[in-house]
C-alpha cells in the first residue's frame, strides 16, 4: 500500500493525469538502444559500422576473484617468475656466447691447420694440370696420326682445355669479388672453350671411326653453344638423327618472321624427325640428352620451330619412362603444346606429368622436378583459355570439358587439386558460378574428409563476396562453420592434424562471425526499408522477420560451436537484439539478462542490456494486449480511486506484469543510471497501483 500511496502522490504532483502505461513522461523506446559495437557494414539497430577484424578481438576479461592475501601471494609468485625468466635468459645468452666463441676458435684452428695443405694442393693442381697439358701436347706433336692413341689423347687434352677455361672464369670472378667490383652486366664473363672445340672438331674430322665419337659430338655441340648455337643444333642432330644430318653440314636456316607466323597458324603439327636413327654405338641416354637438352630446348626458344620442339620432346616423352629426362620431357612437351595452342594435348601431358610425380612420391622416391603445382595450375589455365573456334573463354564449356576429362578418375590424388585450381582460374576470369562449382567438387565426394577442405570452402565464401552476393556468402559461411565443427566426420578424421585443426578454427570461426553480423545487418536494412515505405507491405515485414530469425540461428550456432570465443559476450547481446526485432521478446529477455549479469566478461553492453530487458518486457506486454491475451494497463486517477468502494480490493497481478515490475525495481537497484533509474521505480509503483496493491 505504501507503493500505491507514493504513486498517488506522484500523480497529484503531475496534475492528476491518468496513464495507460508506465513511464508517462518518457514513452518507452520502440527498440533496444544502441551499443558501442555496431552491426557491420549496414545501418543496423545499433547504427552503421564495420566488422572489427579478428585481430582486434576483445580480450577475455573474466577475472578470478582474489582477496588481498591472494593478491599479495600472486604478486610474489609473479615476481619470482619474472626473476626466473630474467636469469634463464641471461644464462642462455652466456651459454650461446661461450658456444659461439668455442665454435669460432675451433673453426679458426681447423682452417689454420688445413690452410697450408689446401693452398699447396691447389698450387700442385695448377702445376700438374699445366704439366699434363704440356705432356699431351708433346705426345700429339710426336704422334699426330695414331688410330687409337692419338684421338684418345686429343680427347683428354680437350677435357683439360675445358677445365682451364672454366678455371680462368673462376679466377676472374674471384678477383672481382675480392676487389668488391660486380661483374659487368653488359659484358658477361664467358668461358673461352675455343681450344677444346678445335680439338673435338679435329677428332671428328681425322678419326671418324673413333670409339668415343658420340661423346665427342655431344661435347662439341654442348660447349659450342657459346659460339654458335645454330651450328650446335646441327651437331646435336648429327648425333640423334645421323641418317639425315652430318656434324659438319651447314645448319638449317632460321624461319623468317613471315614463315614463323604461317607455321603458327597451321592447324596441324608438322611431322619432323619421325624416322631418325641415332649415331651408331651412341648410348641411349646420351642420345636422349641430345634430343631434350640440345635439340628440343633450342627449338622451343626459336619462333616458328615449336613443331620441331614437340617432335624432339616426344622422342623421350613417348617410350622413355626409364630415362632421367622423362619427367622433364613431359613437362616441356606440355608447355610446347600450350604455346602452340593445342590445349587438349597440353592438358594430357601436364596431367601425365603430375601423375608421374605422384607415383614417384607414393613409392617413396624424390621427383626429378618440383613442378607439380605449376603443372596443375596450367591444366586449369588450359581448360579456361579460349579453345579452337572460340573468340573468348566459354566458362560453361570449360567446366564441362574438365568434368568429362576427369570423369571416373576421382581416386587419383591430383584430381581434387585440379578442381581447386579450376576454381581459382574461373575466379580470375570472374566466372563466379563455375568457380563455386569447381570448389564444391573439390570438397565433395570422395574428398569430404580432406584436411584442407575448410580452406577451399572459404574460397567459396570469397567468390560469393566478389560476386556481390552477400546472402549466398553468408549462407556458405554458415555452412563452413558447421560442416567442419567438432563432432562432424571431417573433424573426427582430422583432429590429430594440427594444421587442419588450426585452419578449421581460424576460418570457420571467422566465417560464422561475419555471416551472423552480415545477416543481422541485412535484416536491419530490410526493416528500415519497410518502416520508411508509405505503404506497408506484409511480405516485406515477413522478409525482415525471417532475416532476423536467420541471424538468431547464426548467433546461436556461433555460441554453441565456440563457447570459449572472445565474442560470446558480444554475440549474446546481438542475439537479444535480433530476437527483439524478430518480435520474440520473451526470448530476447533471457539474452539481455545474461549480458547484464555477466559483467565479469565485459561491460560494453551492460547499460544497454539492462534497459533492453525492461523494453523487451514492455514490448511483450504490448504484443499480448494486441493479441487479446492481456488487458491494457490502466492506472487509476485520484478521481477513480475516490469513486471506488472502500476498502479497495487488490486485483491479481498477471505473471508478465509481475516480471515487468520486478525488472523495474531491479533496474533502479542494480544499474547506476541516474537519468532513468528513478523513473523505473515510479513505473514499478504504477503497476501496483493499477491492480490496487
Amino acid at each position: 500500500m505504501k507503493r500505491a500511496i507514493a504513486t498517488l502522490l506522484a500523480g497529484l504532483l503531475v496534475g492528476g493525469t491518468a496513464f495507460a502505461q508506465p513511464n508517462p513522461t518518457t514513452p518507452p523506446a520502440p527498440a533496444p538502444t544502441g551499443s558501442p559495437t555496431p552491426v557491420p557494414n549496414e545501418p543496423g539497430p545499433n547504427g552503421p559500422g564495420v566488422v572489427p577484424p579478428p585481430a582486434s578481438k576483445p580480450v577475455d576479461t573474466r577475472p578470478i576473484q582474489l582477496d588481498a592475501r591472494d593478491m599479495k601471494e600472486l604478486g610474489e609468485i609473479e615476481g619470482d617468475y619474472d626473476n626466473f625468466i630474467k636469469a634463464a635468459d641471461e644464462h642462455d645468452a652466456r651459454v650461446r656466447q661461450m658456444a659461439r666463441r668455442d665454435f669460432e676458435s675451433q673453426k679458426a684452428a681447423t682452417e689454420k691447420k688445413y690452410a697450408e695443405k689446401i693452398s699447396k694442393a691447389e698450387s700442385d693442381k695448377v702445376v700438374r694440370h699445366a704439366n699434363t697439358i704440356a705432356l699431351l701436347e708433346k705426345f700429339l706433336a710426336d704422334h699426330p696420326a695414331h688410330e687409337t692413341y692419338t684421338p684418345d689423347k686429343m680427347f683428354q687434352l680437350a677435357d683439360l682445355y675445358r677445365d682451364a677455361a672454366d678455371d680462368a672464369v673462376d679466377a676472374q670472378l674471384s678477383q672481382l669479388e675480392q676487389s668488391g667490383t660486380p661483374p659487368p652486366a653488359d659484358q658477361p664473363i664467358i668461358a673461352d672453350y675455343g681450344k677444346a672445340l678445335d680439338l673435338w672438331e679435329k677428332i671428328l674430322t681425322k678419326f671418324p671411326n673413333y670409339r668415343q665419337t658420340p661423346a665427342t659430338m655431344y661435347l662439341l655441340a654442348y660447349y659450342g653453344k657459346t659460339k654458335d648455337d645454330r651450328k650446335s643444333l646441327e651437331v646435336f642432330l648429327a648425333l640423334a638423327c645421323a641418317n639425315h644430318y652430318k656434324w659438319n653440314d651447314a645448319p638449317p636456316t632460321v624461319p623468317t618472321r613471315a614463315e614463323a607466323i604461317k607455321r603458327a597458324e597451321q592447324k596441324t603439327i608438322r611431322s619432323v624427325y619421325s624416322d631418325c636413327t641415332a649415331y651408331p654405338t651412341a648410348e641411349t641416354e646420351l642420345v636422349r640428352h641430345a634430343w631434350i637438352r640440345g635439340i628440343a630446348d633450342y627449338h622451343f626458344a626459336v619462333p616458328g620451330e615449336l613443331d620441331e620442339a614437340i617432335n624432339a620432346y616426344l622422342k623421350v616423352a613417348d617410350g622413355g619412362q626409364d630415362s632421367k629426362l622423362f619427367a622433364e620431357s613431359l613437362y616441356k612437351l606440355a608447355w610446347s603444346y600450350y604455346k602452340r595452342d593445342f590445349l587438349k594435348d597440353s592438358i594430357k601431358r601436364f596431367d601425365q606429368s603430375v601423375k608421374l610425380y605422384d607415383t614417384i612420391v607414393a613409392a617413396g622416391g624424390t621427383p626429378a622436378l618440383e613442378l607439380r603445382e605449376e603443372s596443375i595450375q596450367y591444366i586449369a589455365v588450359a581448360f579456361t583459355d579460349p579453345w579452337e573456334g572460340e573468340a573468348d573463354t566459354d566458362p560453361v564449356k570449360a567446366f564441362a570439358r574438365a568434368k568429362e576429362f576427369y570423369a571416373g578418375r576421382e581416386n587419383e590424388p591430383h584430381v581434387r587439386d585440379v578442381w581447386v585450381a579450376m576454381g581459382k582460374a574461373f575466379a580470375d576470369i570472374q566466372a563466379w558460378d563455375q568457380a563455386v562449382d569447381s570448389y564444391r567438387l573439390a570438397i565433395g565426394p570422395p574428398w569430404e574428409l580432406n584436411p584442407t577442405n575448410p580452406v577451399v570452402h572459404q574460397e567459396i565464401v570469397n567468390v560469393f563476396e566478389a560476386k556481390g552476393d552477400k546472402f549466398a556468402a553468408d549462407k556458405a559461411a554458415g555452412e563452413l562453420a558447421t560442416r567442419y565443427a567438432p563432432g562432424t566426420p571431417w573433424y573426427t578424421a582430422n583432429e590429430k592434424d594440427r594444421e587442419a585443426m588450426e585452419n578449421q578454427r581460424r576460418i570457420a570461426e571467422r566465417a560464422l562471425y561475419a555471416a551472423a553480423l552480415n545477416t543481422h545487418s541485412a535484416a536491419t536494412t530490410l526493416r528500415k526499408d519497410y518502416e520508411a515505405a508509405a505503404k506497408k507491405d506484409p511480405q516485406a515485414k515477413s522478409d525482415y522477420l525471417a532475416m532476423y530469425s536467420k541471424a538468431v540461428e547464426l548467433y546461436r550456432q556461433f555460441i554453441n560451436t565456440y563457447p570459449d570465443s572472445d565474442y560470446i559476450y558480444e554475440f549474446t547481446f546481438r542475439e537479444g537484439e535480433a530476437l527483439y526485432y524478430s518480435e520474440r521478446y520473451a526470448e530476447a529477455v533471457e539474452q539481455y539478462k545474461w549480458v547484464r549479469d555477466h559483467r565479469d566478461l565485459g561491460t560494453s553492453y551492460y547499460i544497454d542490456a539492462a534497459r533492453s530487458v525492461v523494453q523487451s518486457y514492455e514490448a511483450e506486454r504490448d504484443k499480448q494486449v494486441a493479441e487479446g491475451k492481456l488487458q491494457p494497463l490502466k492506472v487509476p486517477t485520484v478521481a477513480d480511486l475516490k469513486a471506488l468502494p472502500q476498502p479497495w480490493q487488490p486485483q491479481p497481478i498477471p505473471q508478465l506484469d509481475q516480471e515487468l515490475q520486478a525488472e523495474y525495481d531491479n533496474y533502479q537497484n542494480i544499474v547506476n543510471d541516474p537519468a532513468a533509474a528513478p523513473q523505473q521505480g515510479i513505473n514499478a509503483a504504477l503497476i501496483s497501483l493499477a491492480y490496487l496493491h
